[in-house]
């Protein structure tokens, strides 16, 4: 998957951007027609630590100035959740073993097996965190947090942050 990752219409400065009017708008119509409604709810077969970090993540969604999860991405985040869940349960198995290596054969598997699942959901983490705007990376290319605010909002927002010394 080479090239530069698409980027929704609304986030092109058309100053800047080398797109005409045309496509900018078709792009905007086109991503209009793709909505869903975004009343999302914690699926029940979701495990409990799953649905903790469900929780968690959508508090924070709600907070963010853009809109960006919808119906159609409850899938990407259960799997999300579940991966983060996964990932807890084999660091706490870990951590539990307290060390990295034992001459035991057996705890030593117990401890390599241990380390694949970690491994493998962080991947799984990794790659859907930045899809689903839960990474730096991820926020940073839909440009969330200045989206809907105009030059002067900005300019406020720095200077409250100035001066409350954040």
């Amino acid at each position: 998957m080479g090239g530069r990752k698409a980027k929704p219409a609304e986030m092109y400065d058309q100053k800047k951007a080398k797109k005409s009017n045309a496509f900018l708008e078709a792009r905007k119509n086109t991503e209009n027609r793709l909505k869903t409604d975004n009343n999302l709810s914690c699926p029940k077969e979701l495990s409990a630590v799953a649905q903790k970090e469900w929780r968690r993540v959508m508090r924070l969604y709600r907070k963010m100035d853009a809109k960006i999860m919808n119906d159609l991405d409850i899938s990407a985040l259960s799997m999300y959740c579940e991966a983060v869940a996964m990932w807890k349960e084999a660091q706490a198995q870990w951590k539990a073993c307290g060390k990295v290596f034992s001459e035991d054969k057996d705890e030593q598997r117990t401890l390599n097996k241990v380390r694949t699942i970690m491994n493998e959901q962080v991947k799984v983490v990794i790659s859907l965190a930045e899809q689903l705007c839960l990474s730096p990376v991820g926020r940073a290319r839909f440009g969330i947090g200045i989206a809907n605010k105009s030059k002067e909002e900005q300019e406020l927002e720095g200077l409250k942050e100035l001066m409350s010394g954040d």
